[in-house]
């Protein structure tokens, strides 16, 4: 009897992730913010190739995007997955995961991006002696739905220990996230997907919603952790000490928003998805990318269509006008957790990676690794790519977590201005995750290199392209340019007063600069560009 329950465990993991896989890359080209060139698709069940625009004013191009390919839903369910083989999991997240995680993206969200750039500095994105006090505050009134997509693999890892998992989502949650919508709504997500775990027999009409409502007072409280002294003081100066308030008023709108299921449910074949959906907020541009929306619509289209799950994911993945990668992705989470893989059609199995996604499953019952995870450093990735146009087909590198990687295609995408050439460059890790790493190079004409000729007090240096990229490397991608030339043209004033030799006056001048949140070795590494050039 234990090992059929074994198996079933297995079977309904391996269901959710493929679900959650599944539901991203169908509802990838319907998302509101997808940029998908050409008439909307008609709903079936087929992937289908397809093509966006990409790139900002300057460098937009048409890119190609290969059926059954994913996004950054899944991107960020694969970190997770591998950071939870390390007994430190969160190090791991925040200081290899995150940060790599940027060379690779694919429709990051905005706060996961922004917070994944600190960590590859070090810095945790609520610390205030790092950064600006406007983007801590912009930290805590993220509330999307980038961490309830991501933490399925934290209720399988913790299934034995219920309270466990809870804690494991809020930490997940807190390194990209610090509003309630975002950390609460991805327990309320945890908690559903928990129950329907340990369902053995069928899952009965609405069930999982009064499972919710009967224990909404052990999910809506605040998780006991410690450690966090730093977090919680932070969380109070910029919400002005109602923290907690903001905490139980969100927890408010989640129960209030299945009490909306809950009724629509009761009305059985009289209920009108579409009419539930907008109450839901489902629709409503200005919301509809929050966790708690996209929680409580994933929580009733499972429930709805638990018994047709296979039209459940379809109806949600090609709504219009809704952030429909990420609701498919958590509807196929939790119908996954409900049938295992019994309700996957043949032809969801060519979803992009799949034999790496059921390495990730086997790997759950592997005996955690005991690293201690280096940072992999913002410069690195500017590193990585000014590799990329030298290398060819069946070359390998080594990046990061992944081990090896193989360069095994180049996708040379359409531009849709002069002067640029927009190329794909995919890698298939040693494991087999596929990445997709965009780089857009500027086409120079009549082979002119780029000079900036910085001037001050009469003392000129020329900088040529080669110089340029140097400092580029040198410089975190936050510093803007007007920044980055304030601190070149102070140095150049200061340059020749300067003994490079003596760490001790280096660090002097270079007080000011760490004042403002600069790194000492930026200081240093800048001086001795300059000084090599002056020279």
């Amino acid at each position: 009897m234990k090992n059929n329950l074994k198996v079933e465990f297995e079977d309904k993991y391996l269901g959710a992730f493929l679900g959650a896989v599944v539901g991203d890359a169908i509802g990838w080209p319907q998302e509101d913010r997808s940029m998908r060139i050409g008439k909307n698709f008609k709903p079936k069940p087929q992937f289908q190739k397809w093509y966006r625009r990409s790139g900002n004013r300057y460098l937009p191009h048409e890119e190609v995007i290969d059926p059954g390919s994913y996004s950054d839903d899944t991107q960020l369910l694969f970190a997770t997955a591998r950071s939870l083989e390390n007994k430190n999991w969160f190090s791991h997240f925040v200081k290899v995961e995150l940060p790599t995680w940027l060379l690779y993206e694919r429709g990051g969200g905005g706060a996961t991006k922004r917070a994944a750039d600190l960590w590859s500095n070090g810095h945790p994105p609520w610390k205030l002696e790092k950064q600006k006090k406007a983007d801590i505050k912009r930290y805590f009134e993220a509330g999307g739905n980038g961490v309830t997509m991501r933490i399925l693999p934290h209720v399988f890892n913790s299934f034995a220990n219920p309270s466990e998992i809870s804690h494991q989502v809020f930490l997940n949650g807190i390194a990209t996230h610090g509003h309630p919508k975002a950390l609460l709504s991805a327990i309320l997500y945890s908690k559903a997907l928990e129950y329907q775990i340990k369902k053995e027999d069928v899952l009965a009409y609405g069930e999982l919603i009064e499972y919710l409502l009967k224990e909404r007072d052990e999910w809506s409280n605040f998780p006991d952790l410690n450690n966090l002294e730093d977090w919680k003081e932070s969380a109070n100066f910029f919400t002005s000490g109602n923290y907690m308030k903001i905490w139980e008023e969100t927890s408010v709108e989640l129960i209030e928003g299945l009490y909306i299921i809950k009724n629509a449910l009761n009305q059985g074949l009289m209920d009108k998805t579409h009419q539930t959906l907008t109450r839901l907020n489902c629709f409503d541009s200005k919301i509809r990318g929050a966790g708690t929306v996209a929680c409580l619509v994933a929580i009733y289209m499972a429930s709805k269509y638990a018994s047709d799950p296979v039209r459940g994911l379809l109806e949600i993945s090609f709504l219009e006008n809704t952030d429909s990668d990420t609701n498919a992705s958590m509807v196929g989470g939790l119908l996954g957790s409900i049938h295992g893989t019994e309700w996957i059609i043949p032809e969801w199995y060519e979803v992009q990676d799949y034999e790496y996604l059921c390495k990730l499953v086997q790997n759950l019952k592997k005996e955690k690794s005991n690293n201690n995870p280096t940072l992999w450093h913002w410069s690195e990735k500017n590193k990585f790519k000014r590799l990329l146009p030298s290398i060819g087909i069946g070359d390998k590198f080594m990046l990061n977590t992944f081990g090896e990687i193989e360069l095994v295609k180049k996708i040379n995408h359409k531009p849709l201005t002069k002067n640029i050439e927009p190329v794909t460059y995919k890698f298939l890790t040693s494991q087999g995750q596929s990445l997709y790493i965009k780089l857009v190079n500027k086409i120079e004409n009549n082979n002119i290199h780029t000079k900036i000729v910085p001037v001050t007090n009469n003392k000129r240096i020329v900088f040529e392209e080669d110089d340029l990229e140097k400092l580029i490397d040198l410089l975190p991608p936050r510093i803007t340019a007007k920044k980055t030339f304030s601190i070149i043209l102070d140095l150049i004033q200061n340059i020749d007063n300067l003994d490079t030799k003596n760490e001790s006056e280096i660090k002097a001048y270079a007080s000011k600069f760490i004042r403002k949140g600069y790194e000492l070795d930026l200081i240093v590494n800048l001086i001795k560009c300059i000084k090599e050039k002056r020279n």
